[in-house]
């Protein structure tokens, strides 16, 4: 995996795991925290909780998949994306990007996400 897509994959498991990290169990979230937050390898983390590397490995694996299902069912992430973005460009200069925004911002309404 190229370090743009690493990077990429690490911002993304951050972000749905602020959203949606109350509903890991415990020990999926401190596994999570450990390798995302704390940049611990998968080596020490199992070292850390006498577990295997495997079980590290697995556990951060369906914790990641459960994340990304929470986020397709209830689409948090996206909205609070799509409130920002269009905020934004209510700021902007041009009036386009602004009445853009606005229409964004009450279609984000109208679907009562």
């Amino acid at each position: 995996m190229r370090d743009d897509a690493i990077l990429q994959k690490r911002e993304r498991a951050m972000e749905l795991y602020e959203e949606y990290g109350a509903l890991l169990t415990a020990s999926q979230q401190t596994i999570f925290e450990a390798y995302y937050r704390d940049d611990l390898s998968l080596s020490e983390i199992a070292e850390n909780l006498a577990i295997s590397r495997a079980a590290a490995s697995e556990s951060l694996r369906t914790s990641f998949e459960k994340l990304e299902d929470f986020e397709s069912k209830l689409g948090e992430v996206h909205y609070k994306k799509s409130v920002r973005e269009a905020v934004a460009k209510l700021a902007s200069p041009s009036k386009e990007e602004q009445q853009a925004a606005l229409i964004t911002l009450k279609e984000l309404s109208d679907h009562g996400i």
